[in-house]
């Protein structure tokens, strides 16, 4: 694949024709907003959410972004075919400018990862406030997420896929840093309500919409209680659904019980195709 095409505010060009100005909000204050899945086909996974999200995301932190002005599936799939033969990951970001009304759109790729049958989580020391509302949103001010990854990256055995856990100040169980987290007791599973600290995942939102017949429960745990799960698994729209096989170095099974999530989450990644 080619990694020096951009999708810049409605047209393919080279990535050295992508500016920014030192005064842009977005360099001085994280003024931004950004969104990432995976390809299919060429075609973007759940990109009618991505797109809502967006927007949401917009007028929380003040910028002004019609929905005209944000590409397309039909779009995303052009530019996909002019980078790479196969699929790719995807970032749209939206900068906010240097003037009220300014704002800079675009588009790259990055190769899919090395597919993950499992992953572990390690419990990080940051913490992320439910009062911080900002937390929530899928804002280019990504700092304390990325640094929490690092921590817990070089806390890992080589080789060993993980992921940071995140708690609030309180220690109740968040997301991690890049997905959000499902976790079994007994015949239900049990996921952190949306609030500050937590992301309202795409893949998340896939599978609440079917809540009742998943046996899916929106409601706060503590890690102590995390302890005590039976099962683990955490989502987002790059790797979709991916079972998590230790917390703080305790094993956890890995069940058939998880099937009906992945069979929701397979059905929306072949409809997408």
């Amino acid at each position: 694949m080619t990694t020096d095409l951009i999708w810049l505010d409605g047209k393919i060009c080279s990535l050295d024709e992508y500016r920014v100005r030192p005064t842009d909000e977005f360099v001085l204050y994280g003024r931004g907003l950004f969104e990432t899945t995976r390809t299919f086909a060429g075609r973007p996974w759940l990109w009618d959410k991505h797109l809502q999200r967006a927007l949401r995301t917009a007028r929380a932190i003040g910028i002004d972004l019609p929905l005209d002005k944000l590409p397309t599936a039909v779009q995303v799939s052009d530019y996909v075919k002019q980078v790479s033969t196969g699929d790719v990951v995807v970032r749209l970001s939206v900068g906010a400018g240097s003037t009220k009304g300014e704002k800079t759109i675009w588009m790259i790729t990055r190769p899919l990862p090395v597919p993950m049958t499992a992953i572990s989580l390690i419990t990080s020391r940051y913490r992320v406030s439910r009062s911080d509302e900002l937390s929530g949103l899928k804002t280019t001010n990504y700092l304390l997420r990325h640094l929490a990854h690092e921590e817990v990256i070089s806390k890992a055995s080589p080789g060993s896929p993980s992921d940071a856990l995140l708690l609030s100040p309180e220690e109740e169980v968040l997301e991690t840093a890049h997905s959000n987290v499902f976790v079994r007791f007994g015949a239900e599973w049990w996921t952190p309500p949306i609030a500050g600290g937590v992301l309202s995942g795409t893949v998340r939102s896939l599978l609440i919409e079917q809540a009742d017949s998943l046996r899916i429960k929106e409601r706060s745990f503590h890690i102590d209680e995390l302890a005590k799960c039976d099962e683990a698994v955490v989502t987002n729209s790059v790797r979709g659904i991916v079972p998590v096989a230790s917390i703080d170095e305790r094993p956890l099974k890995q069940t058939a019980r998880m099937q009906p999530l992945t069979e929701v989450i397979l059905r929306s990644q072949t409809e997408s195709r």
